[in-house]
């Protein structure tokens, strides 16, 4: 079995330059350098350079992770999947800014200002949950069945508690 590691840098080392780059995001025509690197290992060694280009002019949190057969970048407010197999890329925005992620066995869990996706192992979205912060989205417990967590509706500090049904996202009564 295959095992990868990726990780976001900011200054990329010589060593990954011989791999030929894979370029996500805003790509703009004169290039120019990316506001981040993903590296990508497979069994401890270079498999894939990705230069991520952002959406936004600044971005709150980054996170990469691998999840099933696909690594996943929250940058901004888009999420990049890229398929380790094909290298299929899959592409999607989180409403106002990403914030986590969430991996669980059946599903992935992804938080943003606002709202909280769950995306399917073929990278497909499940269901969207409808507004539940404005300025951030945590989670406690990522379910099935019960998603629990917290949602910031008063920023500075005003965190509010919420479940949700993990089999469709809706808010818990």
């Amino acid at each position: 079995m295959d095992t990868y590691h990726a990780t976001i840098l900011h200054v990329l080392d010589q060593s990954w330059l011989r791999l030929e780059p894979f370029l996500i995001g805003k790509i703009p025509a004169s290039l120019g350098t990316p506001d981040s690197f993903v590296v990508v290992t497979k069994n401890g060694r270079p498999y894939l350079r990705v230069h991520l280009y952002d959406h936004a002019p600044i971005s709150l949190y980054e996170k990469v992770i691998v999840w099933r057969d696909a690594i996943y970048i929250g940058q901004s407010d888009y999420v990049h999947a890229i398929n380790l197999v094909d290298k299929a890329v899959t592409s999607f925005p989180v409403d106002s800014y990403f914030c986590d992620f969430y991996p669980t066995r059946e599903y992935l869990l992804i938080t943003s200002a606002e709202r909280l996706h769950c995306i399917d192992p073929d990278v497909s979205t499940r269901w969207v949950s409808e507004r539940i912060g404005v300025d951030g989205v945590l989670l406690h417990e990522s379910g099935p069945p019960t998603i629990r967590g917290e949602a910031e509706v008063d920023p500075p500090g005003g965190w509010v508690p919420f479940e949700l049904l993990a089999a469709d996202g809706s808010l818990r009564e």
